[in-house]
């Protein structure tokens, strides 16, 4: 029995030293991970859900915003490469180690607001657990997190709120509040 308990634990360690090779070649150093010719401006959406996105990119495109919208991890990771965004809407979990990510970005582009979304992130009035799982998110790095119910009637409201705001992180919710856009009164 232990013996077959070793060969498990063996297995689990070898898959998760594979993916943190992976993810070592996505985190270098941003110096090197950014290439050279580097253009600014716009906003990121990397969300796979396309209902959303389009809907996102007509409400920011109306506000005069240049936004670029992709499905997933290897289309943004080429993006970000070639490109420093004012701004990134960022599905949670849609790359396996979100919240490492998300610290990467905040060194890569320190001035870039990151906006985080989730079906299982809530405000505390809601779920007390939704509203952790979003304050993970601002602990990693993120300004501001919003549940994917509200994204695409608050989205805009937030991300001019984000752009506008000298502060590194959405002082409300860091306070574990709902966000009521108490920012914008």
């Amino acid at each position: 029995m232990d013996e077959k308990v070793r060969q498990i634990q063996d297995y689990v360690r070898q898959i998760e030293q594979r993916e943190q090779r992976k993810f070592e070649n996505a985190t270098m150093p941003a110096d090197l991970w950014v290439e050279s010719g580097l253009r600014e401006g716009g906003i990121l959406i990397i969300h796979p859900n396309e209902r959303i996105r389009r809907r996102l990119i007509r409400s920011l495109e109306r506000q005069r915003h240049q936004v670029t919208a992709v499905d997933h991890d290897e289309r943004a990771l080429r993006l970000l490469r070639k490109f420093n965004y004012n701004a990134i809407i960022l599905q949670w979990g849609i790359f396996r180690r979100s919240s490492d990510l998300v610290s990467l970005l905040r060194k890569a582009f320190p001035n870039t607001k990151i906006i985080i979304t989730s079906p299982k992130f809530a405000w505390l009035s809601e779920s007390s657990e939704g509203a952790e799982l979003g304050l993970d998110a601002l602990q990693a790095g993120a300004y501001s997190y919003i549940p994917n119910k509200y994204i695409e009637r608050n989205a805009a409201t937030c991300l001019e709120t984000a752009l506008s705001s000298p502060e590194k992180a959405c002082p409300v919710l860091l306070t574990g509040r709902s966000c009521q856009f108490q920012c914008i009164r």
